[in-house]
């Protein structure tokens, strides 16, 4: 997992957001968790029990088959369409099931206590909102202007730090500290005048 939210990517224009990085587990103004958020709670969550059927914005679906998928921490959920019910699997975190469309239907997912539900729709034609229109390509941020020289990098080797003395000791100071760390944007380290290095602003702790 990288990030647990979206962010602000100036360089980005995917997904149907400009200027958003949505490789987040949580929408960007925090008011949706997406499937793979569910996932991770399934792995790691074992003491809060819950089912969660995935790709319920995929409503219009063109295929007669259609897949089902279920994140769960259960170990058996069964799965219900239209009040009926349509299979039950045992497992660990993902239940995928297959399931007949001809029109409506109400999909639910049960484990014990815990309950999702969705709706899909047999369509005609593919909805064209489920497919993005790329304007651009994507720009990373490193990609845009050369990095200065005087200054180590994220274009630099963790060995090249370490060739250097007060890189290395630097190094071993954010390891062997387990206090928590701060430094500070744009601070030039560095006594001699050839050993810079500016370091974002970060939180390091053991």
């Amino acid at each position: 997992m990288w990030n647990l939210f979206d962010f602000g990517a100036d360089g980005r224009d995917e997904g149907g957001k400009h200027a958003q990085n949505q490789k987040g587990l949580v929408t960007f103004d925090r008011s949706m968790k997406k499937d793979a958020f569910y996932f991770y709670k399934a792995v790691w969550n074992g003491t809060d029990p819950f089912v969660h059927l995935c790709g319920s914005r995929y409503k219009e679906r063109i295929e007669d088959v259609t897949e089902i998928k279920v994140y769960s921490n259960q170990p058996e959920v069964a799965l219900y369409v239209d009040g009926v019910l349509a299979d039950t699997q045992t497992g660990s975190t993902v239940f995928v099931f297959r399931v007949p469309i001809f029109g409506m239907h109400k999909i639910e997912a049960v484990s014990g206590a815990c309950r999702d539900s969705m709706q899909v729709q047999k369509a005609d034609a593919p909805n064209k909102d489920y497919s993005y229109d790329k304007k651009r390509d994507v720009v990373n941020w490193f990609d845009q202007k050369p990095v200065d020289p005087a200054f180590y990098s994220v274009g630099d080797k963790i060995a090249d730090l370490r060739a250097h003395p007060q890189a290395a000791a630097l190094l071993q100071k954010t390891r062997s500290n387990r206090q928590t760390v701060y430094y500070r944007q744009s601070e030039s380290r560095g006594i001699d005048g050839k050993c810079q290095f500016s370091l974002p602003i970060m939180q390091l702790q053991s």
